[in-house]
């Protein structure tokens, strides 16, 4: 920030993002933030606190998602209609069980033709975890293998460690159980 003031070339410093972030807030300006996964369709989220260890984030007035100051790669303007960007070193990334955002330091893979982030491979017939049973239990879902090429359509189940899970060529996808 200083340097702008001073008229010299900008910087993208901890402190200027930090600046940055902290006028926003003020400003009370939405953002976008990058990486999400999977892709958020609405990417916009309120800056809650700017701290020097973290910025707390809120999506929807529910997921409050802390991201360590370290881990704020940049943030940019990008027009004067359109929330300033925030890029992540990492990614945000939707925890199906717990139906929250969260941050996870593993960026997604750029050599990922699906885009839906970091898998991890389980035997066809596993068993979920003893907290992702209980979190289902607070939200159900209908989980099933899809073929890759049926992905697009469906939604990615992704575990507490913010991983799809795969077994051969096939994704775990899930959708909201009807209640009755």
């Amino acid at each position: 920030m200083l340097n702008l003031i001073r008229g010299e070339e900008t910087s993208n410093q901890v402190g200027d993002r930090l600046a940055r972030l902290r006028e926003l807030k003020r400003g009370r300006r939405d953002v976008r933030i990058m990486p999400t996964v999977p892709v958020c369709r609405y990417n916009s989220f309120t800056i809650e606190e700017v701290t020097t260890t973290y910025i707390r984030f809120q999506k929807g007035g529910f997921a409050n998602v802390q991201v360590p100051v370290e881990r704020i790669g940049e943030v940019l303007e990008t027009g004067a209609h359109e929330p300033p960007t925030v890029h992540l070193v990492g990614r945000l990334q939707l925890v199906t069980p717990k139906q929250n955002w969260y941050f996870f330091p593993e960026p997604p893979s750029s050599s990922d033709p699906l885009g839906i982030g970091v898998g991890r491979t389980v035997p066809r017939s596993f068993s979920f975890s003893e907290e992702t049973n209980q979190l289902l239990q607070m939200h159900p879902h209908e989980v099933r293998w899809s073929n890759p090429e049926n992905v697009p359509d469906r939604e990615v189940f992704y575990d507490v460690d913010g991983r799809y899970l795969t077994n051969g060529r096939q994704i775990l996808t899930c959708k909201r159980a009807s209640t009755v």
